[in-house]
């Protein structure tokens, strides 16, 4: 966050220390910053507060002998003043604030404060609804593997329940008829519980899906040094979607993205695009890693397949994309980009079949 230099105003004059005088001008801007914000000493006591950062942290008027670190605990002040500057403190009635710190004249911190609770809460939403879908792809696979048994145990049983020899034994038979009916309801109820909620469709913009993924994943991959960029066509039409689900699928791809592109030497980039495609609306996410090899590409999105060493993927995520693409009458493809790595493509309807 850029810090407003001095004006003539708040020069330092001989009387008085430099340091001082520089932190008094940026006291005086607060109440005018567009953002909730604090001046903080060197040591972390608040010097200056404007009414959003009040109302935000919870200070009361006149409260200025506060520390940062009593107001949003130790950890958070040493995380602001370290190499990150930015940390995050859960307040009462369960606010979550992210924190970011500048540092500012005079050896002080200008720390601006937002309210995170709306991004937890979708990050909850999608790390709960991965971790069903993941369930209900394994359940998937288990329960197709056991119905086939089950539907011979059962065929076998009802062939010998149809025959009248008064030496078969027809309890037991009733009793193996009857536990393998079982098995098949615990089979289908197990699938139930693990199945993705419903769908919450609503008009929504691509570039809404495409921006809150950039957000969550741009501290990672500064931090991990690959370029992350957006590209979006101006004024895309709406989709009908649900907006966590195709954020979710969004952010599976981009981390395969991070993966693919985390052991390259020099430039490591990734693209994350939403526009056109000839009758629909796209989202892409491209990256200039080594690519898939061709002979991958047709079961790159089966349950369980995976082109990760093992024990680093489930091979799971790209299934998950493909039935998110299915439920919003879509597809999903990837594709050899131009650098050679991997573009992923997902493609939906626009909202009520509008024309381009």
């Amino acid at each position: 966050m850029p810090v407003p230099k001095p004006t003539a105003a708040t020069e330092p004059s001989a009387a008085a220390p430099t340091g001082s005088v520089a932190r008094a001008g940026l006291a005086a801007l607060l109440p005018m910053w567009p953002e909730a914000a604090f001046l903080a000493s060197a040591d972390g006591t608040i010097l200056a507060a404007n009414d959003n950062a009040r109302a935000l942290a919870g200070l009361p008027q006149g409260a200025l002998d506060r520390t940062v670190a009593s107001l949003f605990g130790a950890s958070a002040w040493a995380t602001l003043v370290g190499p990150e500057r930015v940390a995050h403190a859960q307040r009462d009635g369960g606010h979550m604030l992210r924190l970011r710190a500048s540092p500012a004249q005079g050896g002080s911190w200008l720390l601006s404060l937002t309210d995170a609770s709306a991004d937890e809460r979708l990050r909850n939403h999608i790390d709960q609804a991965e971790r069903l879908a993941s369930i209900g792809e394994l359940l998937s696979s288990v329960a197709h593997e056991l119905n086939n048994p089950l539907t011979s145990v059962l065929w076998f049983a009802e062939i010998l329940l149809a025959d009248d020899a008064p030496s078969l034994p027809r309890s037991e038979i009733e009793c193996i008829r009857d536990e393998a009916e079982r098995c098949r309801r615990i089979v289908k109820n197990l699938l139930d519980l693990a199945r993705a909620e419903e769908l919450q469709m609503q008009p929504l913009l691509l570039q809404d899906v495409v921006r809150k993924v950039e957000e969550f994943r741009a501290y990672a991959t500064q931090a991990r040094g690959i370029e992350l960029r957006t590209e979006i066509d101006a004024e895309l039409p709406f989709v009908e979607g649900d907006f966590h689900r195709l954020v979710q699928a969004t952010l599976n791809l981009a981390t395969n993205a991070e993966y693919a592109v985390s052991e390259r030497d020099g430039v490591r980039r990734i693209v994350l695009r939403a526009h056109r495609a000839r009758t629909r609306l796209a989202i892409e996410v491209e990256d200039n890693g080594p690519g898939i090899p061709v002979e991958s590409r047709e079961r790159i999105f089966e349950p369980f397949f995976t082109t990760k060493p093992r024990g680093r993927g489930t091979g799971l995520g790209l299934s998950l994309v493909r039935a998110t693409a299915a439920a919003h009458g879509g597809a999903v493809r990837v594709e050899r980009a131009a650098s050679g790595g991997a573009r992923f493509v997902l493609e939906l309807p626009i909202a009520g079949g509008a024309p381009l």
